[in-house]
């Protein structure tokens, strides 16, 4: 049978070995974005959906829509955008499909982040 090698090293030396490996994935996923030319938005506009301001404002404000612009183009009514960002509204799927396409997003990133909100 054949022996495993094996390394003692202390914890902080294995810590840091973890943030680096962490870091080279973190590296990988970033080069895995540029090379499938996705759109990556500002810092700003994601500490905005941190603090759980509504993502189609959000969105909407980044492509400096007005809201009656965001209705027009998803073929909705003013007020239903309105709302949408103030909570009073959840909207449909088929109503967040006209938001996505109008404002050239994926629907994963309207809901999903409307769902954590």
């Amino acid at each position: 049978t054949g022996e495993v090698e094996s390394v003692i090293l202390p914890i902080a030396d294995y810590e840091v070995l973890i943030e680096i490996a962490e870091m080279a994935e973190d590296v990988a996923a970033f080069d895995a974005s540029i090379a499938a030319n996705e759109e990556r938005f500002p810092s700003a506009l994601v500490d905005r959906l941190l603090e759980g301001v509504n993502p189609v404002r959000v969105f909407r404000e980044h492509r400096k829509m007005t809201q009656r612009q965001l209705a027009d183009a998803a073929d909705l009514h003013q007020t239903t955008i309105s709302q949408i960002e103030t909570g009073e509204r959840s909207g449909s799927v088929e109503v967040f499909l006209r938001l996505a396409k109008a404002l050239g997003l994926d629907i994963e990133d309207l809901i999903s982040r409307a769902s954590d909100a």
